[in-house]
């Protein structure tokens, strides 16, 4: 665990050594979580170790916030189910890839994805999210539009380990393609939700504060006027991101926003795509005071 203000300035201060010490260190059997606290640390070079290590990237803007991360990551350590997970997608020729809503390290090849999900936890799920343009023949055929490949290194109940291969085939049929699954539109729309954050943070630290608000109040648009939004299972969770959304977009509109707020949103978009949410209340600020 690197605990770090982010200032590479001693020793080894090369951006691509530090995340290859990293990617080295995973090799050995050693992961990397890396936490950045206040507001000078580079969270792109901290967020790359920690992919390269296989860990995770954490923010924290108050001392009492890093009783949580430790506390978060001590519990993984005690659950680990599977270690070096990876997830390959394999794309029907036809079928064509739209976007990736995760951002787990990825490399591409010809209608090939290779997702790197790290290791995998018993309490923490590892979402992975995307969309695909799939021609209407290929569904009417009963295709199979593409295959899900996932590998892991298992522990097994005697203590060892084992590599183990599972592969899925994904097919569709014409059948209710309107209909839209609660828990399917709530991935989006957070998805979504994150990506606004990282481009308000972006647009923020070039100075650009109108846009940035333009985002946060777009995202909220989105949120509020989903066909979810009054579903009992996810109003609350749609209205609190609506209204944190809000809460940001006034503060960009007012003039009044840091390094910290930036730092803030990036943490917030991490958590959503990395299936981290729950971690977001340890991320609670506190009221800006005027």
């Amino acid at each position: 665990m690197l605990l770090t203000d982010g200032h590479a300035n001693e020793g080894i201060t090369d951006r691509d050594t530090l995340v290859e010490l990293a990617r080295t260190a995973r090799k050995a059997g050693i992961t990397t979580t890396t936490i950045g606290v206040g507001d000078g640390y580079d969270d792109d070079l901290l967020r790359a170790m920690a992919d390269a290590g296989g860990g995770n990237a954490w923010y924290i803007e108050r001392p009492d916030q890093a009783q949580d991360v430790f506390a978060e990551e001590l519990g993984n350590l005690l659950s680990v189910a599977a270690q070096g997970v990876q997830v390959t997608l394999t794309l029907h020729p036809d079928v064509q890839m739209l976007v990736v809503h995760s951002d787990w390290p990825t490399t591409a090849n010809a209608g090939t994805f290779t997702f790197d999900l790290g290791d995998l936890y018993a309490a923490e799920p590892k979402p992975l999210l995307f969309e695909m343009l799939v021609p209407s023949a290929a569904i009417a055929a009963h295709v199979v539009i593409a295959t899900l490949t996932v590998s892991a290194a298992v522990l097994t109940d005697n203590g060892g380990v084992e590599q183990r291969t599972l592969s899925l085939p994904i097919a569709a049929t014409l059948d209710d393609q309107s209909l839209v699954v609660p828990e399917v539109e709530r991935a989006v729309l957070m998805a979504r939700s994150a990506k606004a954050r990282e481009e308000a943070a972006r647009a923020q630290r070039e100075g650009d504060a109108e846009n940035a608000a333009k985002f946060m109040r777009a995202a909220k648009n989105d949120l509020a006027n989903s066909v979810i939004a009054m579903n009992p299972m996810y109003a609350s969770e749609l209205a609190a991101e609506g209204a944190d959304l809000d809460t940001l977009a006034a503060q960009y509109e007012a003039g009044q926003y840091s390094e910290m707020d930036a730092k803030y949103q990036m943490q917030r978009s991490y958590n959503k795509k990395r299936g981290k949410r729950a971690y977001d209340a340890n991320l609670n600020r506190e009221p800006r005071t005027q």
